[in-house]
């Protein structure tokens, strides 16, 4: 809950720091100060229970040498949100960027989808023209053998249409 109060629960407004490290709105902090404090020199973090002072010592009493070591228990924060802004700005464009790559993929998918359709409907083609080319191969050789016993039926014609030739021209007319 950086950059938010955790006794109004908004975000910071003129935030305070005590010596445990949180944060408060400095008008939060008082109000919850002077409704807790019961010796007016102390107080209790509201978030960890920590004690600190809320008193300090006059300074104009004290010599100058030792001004320096005393410093307040509540010190003003001065919150740098230009780098909030810098993430939230960073932080948006990747979502846009996760979107955009979200339809990007679902467009390649919807591609992917569509030619693997078209290499199975190939694939089958392919399948069927090669059960056809093997079809008419086995047909090509059997015309083949077909065509192989007509001739050599077609040569013993021939030949016994030669004897029977011969057989006549031999014969006394």
């Amino acid at each position: 809950m950086a950059g938010q109060c955790t006794i109004c629960l908004s975000n910071m407004n003129d935030p305070v720091c005590i010596p445990c490290g949180h944060l408060y709105c400095s008008q939060c902090l008082l109000d919850c100060i002077s409704s807790s404090s019961e010796d007016g020199y102390n107080a209790l973090c509201p978030t960890c229970r920590a004690s600190f002072p809320i008193g300090s010592p006059e300074l104009t009493c004290l010599p100058k040498y030792v001004h320096r070591y005393i410093t307040p228990s509540i010190r003003r924060v001065y919150l740098d949100t230009s780098a909030v802004q810098t993430l939230q700005q960073k932080l948006t464009a990747s979502q846009n960027q996760v979107k955009n790559l979200k339809k990007e993929s679902e467009r390649l998918m919807l591609f992917c989808e569509k030619y693997q359709n078209a290499s199975n409907v190939h694939a089958d083609g392919e399948a069927k023209a090669n059960l056809e080319v093997e079809r008419l191969t086995r047909l090509l050789r059997e015309q083949k053998l077909a065509t192989k016993e007509a001739r050599e039926e077609v040569s013993e014609w021939r030949e016994k249409h030669e004897d029977l030739k011969e057989q006549l021209e031999q014969r006394p007319k």
